[in-house]
């Protein structure tokens, strides 16, 4: 990850800095962790679960760096311009990529988040005093209702747990592994 390269190691490593930014390093302990355990264990009954507590470790560690400190977002953007943002700036700055982007800006519009519905930008990083702009996101609620409920308006800001459930229950999926073979279609939406 430190050294660019070329070819297709270039391509890894620009895939692995746009989601996860500087943070990638963490995939590689984390798999180092997985190995050794997978290696003295006796039988296989914990290995997807290990590796879903990996991928919820990085990814929560992405969220929070991103929450914490590197988050300020342009108003007024798409949904996929703000991804192509987030993968970009990954690639080109680190950060916490597109990951800490899709989960932290949705954390911290949580009550108990510590910039209470804001984020400090990272365009001038200073020691001891904290500069750059001040994106607002506003407060949806505690954190328990940003996840699961309930929620009163049907703008997509609390109960992520369950939208994912109505997704998976309108398309009738029962596990999340087949959930990720569905097709998608994507409809531009128009005001009318």
């Amino acid at each position: 990850m430190l050294i660019p390269g070329e070819n297709i190691w270039l391509f890894i490593h620009n895939v692995l800095r746009g989601l996860f930014g500087d943070w990638a390093l963490i995939l590689a302990v984390l798999m180092l962790y997985v190995a050794v355990t997978k290696a003295f264990e006796k039988t296989g009954l914990y290995r997807g679960a290990r590796m879903v507590f990996v991928c919820l470790i990085l990814f929560f560690w992405c969220a929070a760096v991103h929450l914490f400190g590197n988050a300020a977002l342009p108003e007024g953007m798409g949904f996929f311009e703000t991804i192509g943002y987030l993968y970009t700036r990954g690639v080109e700055s680190g950060g916490a990529g597109l990951v800490g982007g899709m989960l932290g800006a949705p954390l911290a519009r949580a009550t108990e988040a510590p910039g209470k519905g804001t984020h400090w930008g990272s365009e001038a990083r200073h020691q001891t005093l904290p500069r750059g702009y001040r994106t607002t996101v506003g407060t949806v609620g505690p954190l328990e209702q940003v996840l699961f409920g309930p929620s009163h308006q049907a703008d997509g800001k609390t109960n992520f747990i369950g939208a994912l459930k109505r997704a998976m229950a309108s398309t009738g999926y029962v596990d999340v592994k087949n959930f990720q073979r569905c097709g998608m279609v994507v409809n531009p939406y128009s005001a009318r």
